[in-house]
């Protein structure tokens, strides 16, 4: 009798694992196992916060320089289930991004959740407590930090391909990246060269950036002379009348539709070098300000405009 209550026992043991591998229940109680056997590696974020390096599957992006970096790295983009909302309204290759929902800075808790991600990727700038209710969720969330320039773009192509187990072809993405920047100018054309300088306007308002901005690397990839950097700027920077008199750069790079508010600027437009010798030079905003892959392409338009000008 014992002997026979032992075997029904088996055979419904047997029956509903059966079954549990028809659901493809029992590979969804070996995930969670198999994510915690690969917590021996782990990435500390701009937070200095520790994420488990995993091929996460289900990635959205908050970080715009983080959009190009994932088509570029992952064998299959379909991982990511959304990008940022200004990389599918201005990028020049939109189309690469499209088909999928977008996240802006503000995107709610409730919408993130509703789409059941694995990996959130954040900027720098991210609201904390955002990322603080995501963790609690049970979200892993990595912050990328602040892309400021080549150096830390090319970081942040080797760091992803880290944390999602794709450093291969991070390493060539990164490679490619730079070897494409550092052919648009050859070396015997900055030897010389001009003094540029990145100028925006903002009502009586006026902004720039020196070294250590996408700004500065764009121009020396250029192979023009930065003319903030050469007067000790760092960073980005408010400038005043005086100043920009001072820094008087030969030509000035800006966003479309600021070429005729720079000839206008108030005690200024008439002293100033670019203004009087019309070396003032427009490009996209969105190709210009951003410290992404689109710096490549911002280099590429700045060298061919000034370049083919002097020509």
């Amino acid at each position: 009798m014992n002997q026979l209550i032992r075997w029904n026992w088996i055979l419904l043991i047997g029956c509903l694992g059966s079954s549990l591998l028809g659901a493809g229940l029992w590979k969804s109680f070996q995930e969670p196992v198999a994510l915690l056997k690969t917590t021996t590696q782990w990435i500390t974020d701009a937070q200095n916060q520790k994420v488990p390096v995993y091929p996460y599957q289900h990635i959205v992006s908050m970080a715009i320089s983080c959009d190009e970096i994932l088509q570029k790295i992952l064998v299959q983009p379909t991982r990511v289930l959304a990008y940022t909302a200004s990389t599918l309204k201005s990028h020049p290759d939109r189309h690469w991004f499209q088909g999928r929902p977008f996240t802006y800075e503000n995107t709610s808790l409730e919408i993130l959740l509703s789409w059941k991600p694995d990996l959130i990727l954040v900027a720098g700038h991210t609201d904390i407590s955002i990322i603080q209710r995501l963790r609690e969720a049970g979200i892993q969330v990595f912050n990328i930090g602040t892309c400021s320039g080549v150096n830390s773009y090319l970081e942040q192509i080797r760091t992803l391909g880290s944390l999602l187990e794709e450093e291969s072809r991070a390493h060539e993405y990164a490679k490619i990246f730079l070897r494409r920047l550092k052919r648009i100018a050859p070396e015997s054309s900055k030897k010389n060269s001009k003094r540029v300088l990145y100028l925006e306007l903002y009502g009586d308002k006026m902004f720039g950036g020196g070294k250590n901005t996408s700004y500065n690397d764009v121009i020396l990839y250029a192979g023009f002379r930065d003319a903030a950097a050469e007067a000790h700027i760092e960073g980005y920077i408010s400038y005043n009348v005086e100043k920009l008199l001072e820094i008087n750069p030969d030509i000035i790079i800006c966003a479309k539709g600021m070429k005729n508010l720079i000839r206008k600027i108030p005690g200024a437009s008439e002293a100033l070098t670019a203004v009087q010798k019309e070396q003032i030079y427009e490009f996209p905003g969105t190709i210009l300000s951003s410290a992404s892959d689109l710096m490549l392409l911002a280099t590429e338009e700045v060298h061919a405009a000034i370049s083919g000008e002097d020509e």
